[in-house]
């Protein structure tokens, strides 16, 4: 359970990647994983894909001339761990793991310059027992944000601008 401070956190930390990634709609964190993962924060983000492909500057991929296949990343239960997925495989090392990086980079260090109060630090969910040696000098750092999933925003557009 988090603070009223640690929900704010979250929610400047949502604001700070909206400034500087403006297809994201929104972000909140994998609450069930926060005693599995305590040095880590996964995330989840909710995108625009259209303003993702502005913002690359990359068409989509053909397949998604298809409705079929647009309707299957973008529908409910769609998930995706890369946004590689949405491009032309000639981006799969620029969209792949080196973007999720980039983002993840971005967050962590956005997130570690809120104060201290407002995150939720390494081990801070975990019983005192269960706090190795070394973390206990360190319970005041702050968790390195992980992008678990992406998620295409409900009211998204069909995509227009495809790969010539």
């Amino acid at each position: 359970m988090l603070t009223r401070k640690q929900e704010q956190g979250i929610k400047i930390l949502e604001s700070i990647v909206q400034s500087e990634y403006p297809f994201v709609v929104s972000l909140t964190i994998a609450d069930n994983k926060l005693e599995a993962w305590p040095t880590m924060l996964n995330v989840t983000l909710e995108i625009d894909p259209i303003t993702l492909s502005n913002f690359v500057d990359i068409p989509f991929a053909n397949k998604f001339k298809e409705k079929h296949m647009w309707d299957f990343y973008s529908g409910d239960n769609s998930e995706m761990s890369y946004l590689v997925h949405l491009f032309p495989d000639e981006y799969s090392g620029e969209m792949g793991w080196k973007f999720n990086h980039m983002m993840d980079d971005f967050m962590s260090k956005a997130y570690s310059q809120l104060p201290v109060n407002m995150r939720i630090n390494v081990y801070n969910t975990s019983p005192e027992y269960d706090i190795p040696e070394w973390a206990l000098a360190r319970s005041t750092s702050p968790r390195t944000i992980n992008t678990e999933r992406f998620y295409i925003a409900k009211d998204s557009k069909r995509p227009t601008r495809f790969e010539d």
